[in-house]
């Protein structure tokens, strides 16, 4: 196993971008024909940074198990948008300079159904927004947890009084603009990304969705997935015990990649997914 550790100038950021990757390194585990290997691209959540899942994760282990390399880089607090007017054009990035500067400096696979997109948190939303506004390049997605801050539910629920992760309304006007009334509408939101993606022909990614049973943002979750069923979207979703949590996260990124790698993707209810609990 080989651990790279880089700094990569962004120019769609316009400043060096962190990055871990970690590549099994051993001919007899390269598992495509053409000798390259299946790629992970993974996102942090909010708070984190390109070391979080080495540090909090077993990377070491599922890349040598799974046979995969994994790239982690560093996402800031942004979400995975474009956003022009701040500067801020991590979708632009990952999608397209991290996959071809990762492709160019090491034996890495081009093909779509070899390049996997996953993240917790902000990183959950980040994966299902460009695995639908980039479904070109990213052939499957694993999301966890994921936030759908920009419903009204999810607006609803910031003022300008810092929340939790200390995230206020001037924090969403900087990073998808003044009028945050239209973001339920907006191609920010993955519901309309998804929409867009089904609109206009695109192939669709082989995605997985989780959620804790104990996490509050299950109710997210399970609205955005009658939400993508509305709209034709494909998809695995399943809920499990844990919350918010690493307990959570270090189970369901092995069971999304043993998914992506090995099903179809369909829709399976979990019997305790009840209308009012």
């Amino acid at each position: 196993m080989a651990w790279i550790q880089a700094d990569f100038y962004s120019n769609s950021l316009c400043r060096p971008v962190p990055l871990n990757i970690i590549v099994p390194a051993d001919d007899r585990m390269r598992p495509t024909a053409a000798g390259k290997y299946k790629t992970l691209y993974l996102l942090h959540g909010y708070y984190g940074d390109s070391s979080t899942w080495l540090l909090r994760g077993d990377m070491a282990s599922i890349a040598e198990e799974y046979g995969i390399s994994i790239v982690m880089p560093s996402g800031n607090n942004d979400f995975y948008v474009d956003a022009p007017r701040s500067g801020k054009n991590m979708s632009t990035f990952i999608s397209r300079e991290l996959v071809d500067f990762t492709r160019r400096l090491l034996p890495l696979s081009d093909k779509r159904e070899d390049t996997i997109l996953g993240g917790y948190s902000m990183g959950g939303f980040g994966t299902l927004y460009n695995c639908f506004t980039h479904s070109d390049v990213f052939g499957h997605g694993i999301a966890l947890s994921s936030p759908m801050i920009l419903e009204k539910e999810g607006l609803d629920r910031i003022s300008d009084t810092p929340d939790f992760m200390g995230v206020t309304r001037g924090y969403y006007r900087e990073l998808f603009g003044e009028d945050l009334s239209s973001l339920p509408e907006s191609p920010y939101n993955p519901r309309i990304a998804a929409w867009d993606m089904v609109s206009s022909g695109r192939e669709q990614p082989n995605l997985y969705i989780a959620c804790g049973y104990n996490d509050a943002l299950k109710f997210d979750n399970r609205k955005l997935c009658t939400a993508l069923d509305n709209i034709g979207v494909k998809y695995f979703y399943e809920e499990g015990p844990g919350t918010h949590d690493w307990d959570f996260w270090n189970v369901y990124i092995r069971r999304g990649i043993e998914h992506v790698l090995g099903t179809e993707p369909k829709l399976v209810r979990h019997p305790l997914w009840v209308e009012n609990d």
